[in-house]
């Protein structure tokens, strides 16, 4: 089984896809390579992952090179190096647990088409991008999720990672924020598609989950997306918060205009956007 097909009426067409060997080893590999970054950006949760992995290969690996070594090496070494060991000891074995994870991806696709009436009302507004289809592939290394919008294919891919377990409201929550994320990042976040897109990592992720709240508002369960069970606040939504003037440039609203608020941001200056910011915060307190 390489595929399962969700096709709608009205509504998001989904295509949960087990990836090829080639396919997974890449993915494990741009984790490795990445891990510097996870570091310096505040991923621990990842970081532990792999420290943690149940994996000898990726054990090996880890004791062999350092974060930093990871960065500087090509995903081509690394798949010459361990792609046989990675097929025997990690992909095949894990054949069964892929199915089992598409099985469960699609019990939970009829939550994610909730949204779909305010994602139409944002593309309507102002041009949020709705694929034709949303691919989605399953992780088994990390947790969360990632995104590419695939512009030669017209689709969305987005990553699920389970390596902490599949849970229906975390699947759910995830799938809709890099789905987001697919919708806006050559329309507002990186339209002339540059290496070093003008706004910042937590920038971007601040606009994401702002839309998220917003057409996510009716749901109960996105509220406690970001909540550990004792109640404190998720690390991630800590890090935003240095970010939290982005709000005023994306309203809740669909017939508001994100772009031209985030190209206007972009002009004027981000440094002083940030000093009104904190100016406001102080007279309004």
């Amino acid at each position: 089984m390489n595929s399962i097909c969700y096709q709608a009426n009205k509504g998001f067409n989904f295509n949960i896809y087990t990836p090829t060997c080639d396919e997974a080893f890449k993915l494990l590999s741009n984790h490795l390579r990445g891990l510097s970054w996870y570091q310096k950006n505040g991923y621990l949760s990842r970081i532990r992952l792999f420290q943690n992995s149940p994996y000898p290969l990726i054990q090996e690996i880890l004791k062999q090179h350092s974060f930093d070594e990871l960065a500087g090496i090509l995903d081509s070494m690394l798949k010459q190096k361990y792609i046989e060991r990675f097929e025997q000891e990690i992909y095949r074995p894990a054949e069964k647990t892929y199915q089992l994870c598409q099985e469960k991806i699609q019990s939970i696709l009829p939550d994610v088409q909730k949204v779909y009436p305010k994602i139409q009302a944002l593309n309507k507004s102002w041009g949020f991008k709705i694929w034709p289809q949303y691919e989605i592939r399953v992780d088994p290394f990390c947790c969360g999720g990632q995104y590419w919008p695939e512009e030669k294919q017209d689709k969305g891919i987005i990553i699920l990672g389970i390596a902490n377990g599949i849970h229906p409201e975390r699947i759910v929550g995830t799938m809709i924020h890099e789905m987001i994320h697919t919708g806006i990042e050559y329309l507002l976040i990186n339209p002339n598609h540059a290496d070093n897109p003008p706004i910042k990592h937590f920038e971007k992720e601040r606009i994401v989950d702002h839309l998220c709240c917003y057409v996510c508002a009716e749901d109960p369960a996105w509220h406690r997306r970001y909540t550990w069970k004792d109640g404190s606040r998720h690390p991630y939504q800590e890090a935003t918060q240095n970010y939290s003037y982005m709000d005023t440039l994306v309203g809740r609203q669909p017939d508001t205009d994100p772009l031209k608020n985030i190209q206007h941001f972009l002009e004027q200056g981000r440094k002083d956007e940030t000093c009104r910011y904190i100016r406001k915060r102080k007279i309004t307190r």
